[in-house]
């Protein structure tokens, strides 16, 4: 089946029609339509519409969302920096109950880049009139999207969201503890983020700052519960866990802990 494009030209709470291929341009979409969105941008803005609000980001790979919550977006006005592609539910092959539910945000899945040089093909076949190649695609981005639906599918609400964003943002903190030199703007782009949405999110643990010192200092405790005590270990595991400086790293193990890191070795 030929795919449903809709770009950013429509005006804002408009409906929802379909682009192109089918026959049917101009028609309103159905409710049995999933609209896929691959941020097409280079570094511009690019505005979701979730639970009832729009957001701004700066990364925003990849959002699939049920085509209900589209007329309520305010695409176009210029605001939009991204194209979206309209496929039928049941080309994707997944349950359909699964799909009435479903509101999707990824932003760093291993396919994300196969989808946008997919979609990205598919404008461009279009554009030089080579419907086969189009077609052809459109299959390959159907079969992706169906893998990855399948696979890692969030009922998301404002609540969900903020969770699962949390538990990047802990994870990111916990997998980046043993460099020293973290930085946290570079974080948050990486995770696609604003650094406020970053602080926001992690005020609950007392910082992003605090909780990264949380997590070092476990590991830290951690490795020298685990490892024979020997000649220099101490620093060698501050180090390791992200302290440039073993004396501040002995001075914060001594305030969470209440004892020195050598006296780990001793209390075993």
């Amino acid at each position: 089946m030929a795919p449903y494009l809709f770009g950013p030209s429509g005006s804002a709470g408009a409906a929802v029609t379909t682009g192109w291929g089918d026959g049917t341009n101009g028609r309103r979409l159905e409710d049995d339509i999933l609209a896929i969105r691959i941020a097409l941008g280079k570094t511009g803005d690019v505005w979701e519409y979730i639970d009832g609000h729009s957001h701004k980001t700066n990364v925003g790979d990849l959002t699939v969302v049920d085509v209900n919550a589209l007329s309520q977006a305010g695409y176009g006005a210029g605001r939009i920096d991204t194209d979206l592609l309209m496929i039928p539910k049941s080309s994707l092959n997944v349950p359909r109950q699964m799909l009435n539910k479903l509101k999707y945000f990824e932003r760093h899945s291993p396919l994300t880049p196969l989808l946008r040089e997919g979609f990205r093909g598919i404008y461009s076949s279009k554009e030089q009139g080579k419907e086969e190649d189009a077609q052809f695609l459109h299959s390959c981005v159907v079969a992706m999207l169906g893998e990855l639906v399948q696979n890692r599918v969030y009922v998301a609400n404002s609540g969900d969201l903020k969770s699962i964003r949390k538990q990047t943002i802990l994870r990111a903190l916990k997998e980046n503890l043993s460099n020293p030199d973290l930085d946290f703007e570079e974080l948050s782009k990486q995770l696609g983020i604003s650094r406020a949405t970053l602080y926001r999110d992690m005020k609950e643990y007392g910082g992003a700052r605090a909780k990264l010192l949380e997590f070092r200092l476990n590991a830290a405790h951690d490795l020298l519960e685990a490892t024979p005590p020997t000649s220099g270990r101490v620093s060698e595991v501050a180090y390791r866990t992200g302290f440039s400086d073993p004396f501040h790293f002995s001075k914060a193990f001594r305030k969470k802990f209440g004892i020195a890191p050598s006296d780990v070795f001793q209390r075993r």
